[in-house]
C-alpha cells in the first residue's frame, strides 16, 4: 500500500438489503455489459469521503478515525429511488436516497475527521450528493424499466462504516476495516 492507492470510507450495505442490490446490477450485466460487477470482489458502498493518502498519513490513522466516526453516527434506515443513468459522464448508474439530509451531515462529518488524511479524488468530497452506483455502461444506452423494481422503492439499512481500496470505476474492494455504528435509528450524535 502506498500513498498513491485511492481510498475510501463508506456505509456498508448488510444482508439481506446486499443481495437486492447484486439482483439489481445482475440485471445491467446481463443487459447492459456492466463494467461494474458486484459478484467480482467488488462492493455496494455510499460513500462518505474518498481520495488519496496525504503525505504524513497512514491506513491506520485512517482506522483510527473510522472509529471515531463510528461513534458519531447512529444507524439509519434509508430509501432509494430508481436507478437512472447519471447526467455527468452518461455512463454511472445510480440510485439516489429519497431523503439525504442524515447522509449529507454524514459525509460532513466525515469531511471534518478525514480532511487532513486524504485528498478528496474528484467526485470523494462532501459537495458530491450520496449515491447507490450500481452500474457502469456505455455512453448512450437506453435504460428500460427494471421488472422487479416497479412501484417499488429499495429501503436499506445502514449499520456499519467501512474503509476499502477503490478499484475501477470508483467500485471499493472488500473493506481493510468495519465498525459498526451507535444502534438505534436517529439523527447524529451530538
Amino acid at each position: 500500500m502506498t500513498n498513491n492507492d485511492k481510498w475510501n470510507i463508506h456505509w456498508e450495505i448488510s444482508r439481506p438489503e446486499l443481495e437486492k442490490i447484486i439482483e439489481i446490477n445482475s440485471f445491467f450485466l446481463e443487459n447492459y455489459n456492466s463494467e461494474i460487477n458486484f459478484r467480482s470482489g467488488v462492493i455496494p458502498h455510499i460513500t462518505l469521503m474518498m481520495g488519496k493518502l496525504r503525505l504524513n498519513s497512514s491506513v491506520d490513522l485512517l482506522r483510527q478515525r473510522c472509529i471515531d466516526l463510528g461513534k458519531n453516527l447512529k444507524e439509519i434506515s434509508v430509501e432509494f429511488n430508481h436507478p437512472y443513468l447519471e447526467d455527468t459522464t452518461g455512463h454511472y448508474i445510480f440510485m439516489d436516497p429519497v431523503d439525504s439530509n442524515y447522509l449529507k451531515i454524514s459525509k460532513n462529518i466525515a469531511q471534518d475527521l478525514f480532511g487532513d488524511l486524504l485528498e478528496p479524488s474528484t467526485f470523494g468530497g462532501s459537495e458530491n450528493p450520496s449515491h447507490l452506483t450500481v452500474g457502469y455502461v456505455s455512453k448512450g444506452s437506453k435504460l428500460e424499466e427494471i421488472p422487479f423494481l416497479t412501484n417499488s422503492h429499495l429501503k436499506i439499512r445502514l449499520k456499519s462504516i467501512g474503509l476499502s481500496q477503490c478499484g475501477p470505476r470508483g467500485t471499493c474492494f472488500e473493506p481493510v476495516f468495519s465498525i459498526p455504528v451507535v444502534e438505534n435509528e436517529g439523527e447524529v450524535l451530538e
